[in-house]
């Protein structure tokens, strides 16, 4: 009973400290509209692979009331290495809009390997009228990315709005 008591107590003190960090980010994030949790491993400086792979993007949009586009429809990249896309929203309507984009990845068993240190879809956005942003995508893909096989695995990063 001792142990369950000390056990309880530890997860509770947990919970509060994450709750302690967690709030003020998200205030932060609210207010400057940037969203940049710090990453350790973004720091590092990883081995880049060899073998290319190719990653194709799109945007998905069935809404009339915003334009939303990506930058780049295919990367040349490696693993390890970090890339960075950029997505565009602009507001057509005449009113204050929300959306929040969300990640689809093709094949589905390529995201565990898709490392994500900025991403669109970690948020809902608001766009006034005729307003436009920015959202960057940086990631990298980890070393379980490739295949075994010799020719280069294609992987689909796409971002759906509706």
């Amino acid at each position: 009973m001792h142990r369950l008591i000390k056990l309880s107590l530890r997860l509770a003190i947990i919970f509060v400290i994450s709750l302690a960090i967690i709030k003020p980010f998200n205030w932060f994030c609210q207010i400057t509209q940037k969203c940049e949790p710090f990453y350790f491993s973004y720091h590092f400086l990883l081995p880049e692979g060899k073998r290319s792979i190719d990653v194709e993007f799109g945007a998905i949009n069935y809404r009339e009331d915003l334009l939303f586009t990506v930058d780049a429809e295919i990367l040349e990249t490696v693993v390890n290495r970090k890339n960075t896309v950029i997505y565009r929203a602009k507001n057509l309507s005449k009113r204050t809009i929300y959306f929040r984009p969300i990640l689809m990845v093709e094949p589905e068993s390529a995201m565990k390997h898709i490392i994500r240190y900025e991403c669109p879809c970690s948020r809902k956005y608001k766009l006034k009228k005729g307003e436009e942003i920015e959202m960057k995508m940086t990631f990298r893909l980890d070393q379980k990315a490739i295949s075994d096989s010799k020719k280069p695995r294609n992987i689909k990063i796409l971002y759906r709005v509706k």
